[in-house]
């Protein structure tokens, strides 16, 4: 898709190396598994929290020049 329109890619790490969900747990199949994954987005991913970083990401790719600035996500955070 990028190459279509001709953009750069980044992909950032908003929440941390480590910090990201293990595939097996998602769906979540435990009460322990549920948990976890209401902490991580009421944590590490809640959603205000990485807006915010979102927008400081772009106030940076701004001050190097970058000019048309978009995000697309498709991923919370599992690995």
């Amino acid at each position: 898709m990028a190459k279509a329109v001709g953009a750069q890619v980044f992909m950032p790490d908003f929440f941390g190396e480590g910090n990201a969900l293990k595939i097996g747990e998602y769906p979540p199949k435990t009460e322990q598994e549920k948990k976890k994954l209401q902490n991580f987005f009421a944590g590490t991913a809640a959603p205000p929290v990485t807006a915010d970083r979102l927008v400081d990401f772009a106030k940076v790719l701004k001050g190097e020049g970058f000019g048309n600035i978009g995000a697309l996500g498709y991923c919370w955070g599992n690995v």
